[in-house]
């Protein structure tokens, strides 16, 4: 693992962004939706560029790149990224993460360690905001790592992240249990997945580049609390959604168009509010 710098240092560097005389803010904290078979993926952060909203692009840039093991941080317990930065006053319409194109690897359970590649382009994902001269602005990120990965034919992987981001206090969150009788089939002990859609009564699709694509997944695992298969999705956007439950979820590859269709075997309108924490329950 490249160890080029300390995680400790990134909030001091971007610290250090900030003169001495400004008034106003802007913090990042970044968390990682989780993915099986994995035990670690580390990618070299290099901060945040935003967009006004104009179309104006502006960097946050750390002093040297971070390397973050992303399975670390969840919804619970994510990343600052970016603290006490100064960004000018304005109007803000959306975020892109900063990754190095050097040195970003995941490893398997079983031990495999691979390189990961980063996409020719990296997408914005749409958030708005506003900065004045006194004002103090947070924003939470979530990285949809199993959206993001494919595994590609020569032993590396290719990084095209899904990312989403909210104002800070703002995010809204679905969680629950899946009744048994949708999980029935023996599949779904090793694939069972829900998808998020934004809009009603979506026809859901794997992430292939074409047509609708989803906007956050969870795989199905075992509450720990109380044993019963569970799901959670957080920073999210109020909104209405369509939710699909799917048994072929090892079988999501990202942007990966050759690999095997994913079928849904359930799908559900809901509406989200802002900082709702909803529970919906899926139906046996």
């Amino acid at each position: 693992m490249n160890l080029r710098s300390p995680l400790l240092p990134a909030v001091l560097t971007v610290t250090a962004l900030c003169l001495a005389a400004c008034e106003s803010s802007f913090d990042a904290r970044l968390s990682a939706d989780p993915i099986d078979n994995l035990q670690r993926v580390t990618l070299p952060l290099e901060g945040l560029a935003v967009q006004t909203s104009d179309g104006q692009s502006r960097s946050l840039r750390l002093d040297d790149p971070v390397d973050v093991d992303l399975l670390l941080f969840d919804l619970d317990n994510p990343y600052l990224l970016i603290a006490n930065a100064e960004l000018a006053e304005g109007s803000y319409r959306s975020v892109q993460l900063l990754v190095d194109a050097d040195g970003a690897e995941l490893q398997r359970l079983d031990g495999g360690l691979f390189p990961i590649d980063l996409a020719a382009s990296t997408p914005f994902a749409d958030v708005a905001f506003s900065v004045d001269e006194d004002s103090s602005v947070a924003i939470d990120l979530a990285l949809d790592l199993r959206l993001s990965l494919s595994q590609r034919t020569d032993d590396r992987y290719r990084l095209a992240p899904v990312l989403r981001a909210v104002p800070a206090g703002d995010g809204a969150e679905v969680r629950g249990v899946v009744g048994g009788g949708l999980l029935n089939d023996a599949s779904c002990a090793l694939g069972a997945a829900v998808y998020l859609f934004e809009g009603l009564d979506v026809e859901p699709d794997e992430r292939d580049g074409a047509g609708v694509e989803p906007v956050a997944t969870a795989a199905v695992r075992n509450d720990p609390f109380n044993a019963v298969p569970a799901y959670r999705l957080g920073v999210l956007a109020e909104g209405p959604y369509t939710l699909a439950l799917t048994c072929d979820g090892e079988l999501e590859d990202g942007l990966d168009v050759a690999d095997p269709e994913i079928n849904f075997i359930a799908r559900y309108n809901l509406e989200l509010l802002r900082t709702e924490q909803r529970v919906f329950n899926l139906p046996p």
